[in-house]
C-alpha cells in the first residue's frame, strides 16, 4: 500500500515537472538544435538565423545588465546578469528585431526560417 501511494506521489511530480517546462526546456531536452546569441562589448553581435524549433540561448558575457527584448512583445529576457542565460523557442518564421530596454541603443535582428 505505501509503495502504491509513494509511486503514485512519484508519478504525480514528473507530470507536474513535464507540465512547468517551457518550450525552450523541451527544445533543449529533445536535443533540438540551438542558435546562440553572445552579449559582449554591450552588443549582440552580427545578425542571427534560427529555424522554427530551435532553441535559441542568449548568454551574457558582460559585466553589466542587460535584457534580450523584441520590439514587438515576442520575448523579454527580464533582467541578464552577468554570465546568465536565457532560452527562448520561436514557433513562427520571419524576422524579429531586438533591443536592450537598459541600454536602447543596443539592437539586433534574428531571422526565423520554416
Amino acid at each position: 500500500m505505501i509503495r502504491s501511494v509513494l509511486a503514485g506521489l512519484l508519478l504525480l511530480t514528473v507530470w507536474l515537472a513535464a507540465c512547468g517546462r517551457s518550450s525552450a526546456d523541451t527544445a533543449v531536452l529533445s536535443g533540438g538544435e540551438t542558435t546562440e546569441i553572445t552579449i559582449q562589448g554591450f552588443s549582440f553581435g552580427d545578425p542571427a538565423t534560427a529555424t522554427v524549433g530551435a532553441s535559441v540561448k542568449v548568454t551574457n558575457n558582460d559585466t553589466t545588465t542587460h535584457t534580450w527584448t523584441s520590439r514587438d512583445g515576442v520575448f523579454d529576457s527580464g533582467r541578464l546578469a552577468e554570465q546568465a542565460t536565457f532560452e527562448f523557442v520561436f514557433d513562427e518564421p520571419g524576422e524579429y528585431e531586438f533591443f536592450c530596454t537598459i541600454h536602447p541603443s543596443m539592437t539586433g535582428s534574428i531571422t526565423v526560417t520554416e
